[in-house]
């Protein structure tokens, strides 16, 4: 009775109105979670994907292993969906993971290529910024802008400085 208990309320906290996403570090609050459990848990979570509830996926996932594939790809489908949580999903991948697998590093190519063909070079400089494996250096961000026409090129500068700037605080915090 007690383990349903702890179960149920970590199930609380993966509500839709927690505004946070579960730690990739954190320790799991309770007792593990048996393989049915871990089923039964990510059955959930593929369900709120489906329904575009990114967070709520993403917290899923976490309770029931943390498996790097299944992360990733609720942050690709987040990204596409340019939901909010994307960022920190993929700054959270990054921290625990290093670069992107290649798959998931396809993906956003393929995004960052049908922003360009857009002309969307706005989009493709955002895509690269939030799933850069090198802040503040931002090696494929930089590419973005110098393949962009000339006249967007002063605005994606700014934002490519803010990036940097933005970047640099937060290592100089940690």
């Amino acid at each position: 009775m007690l383990r349903i208990a702890a179960i149920a309320a970590f199930l609380l906290l993966l509500a839709p109105g927690c505004t946070d996403l579960a730690a990739l570090d954190s320790e799991a609050d309770g007792p593990a979670l048996a393989p049915s459990e871990q089923d039964a848990v990510r059955e959930q979570g593929d369900k709120a994907l489906a329904d575009g509830r990114f967070k709520t996926a993403w917290n899923h996932e976490v309770a029931a292993g943390a498996d790097r594939a299944r992360l990733e790809r609720i942050a690709l489908a987040a990204l596409e969906a340019q939901s909010g949580q994307a960022e920190d999903m993929f700054v959270a991948l990054r921290e625990k993971h290093g670069a992107l697998s290649n798959g998931a590093r396809s993906r956003v190519d393929g995004m960052v290529d049908a922003a360009r063909q857009r002309g969307s070079w706005s989009r493709a400089l955002e895509l690269e910024l939030m799933t850069a494996d090198d802040p503040p250096t931002f090696t494929r961000a930089w590419a973005v802008y110098r393949g962009a026409p000339v006249e967007r090129a002063p605005s994606l500068l700014e934002t490519l400085q803010e990036a940097k700037a933005d970047a640099t605080a937060t290592e100089e915090g940690d």
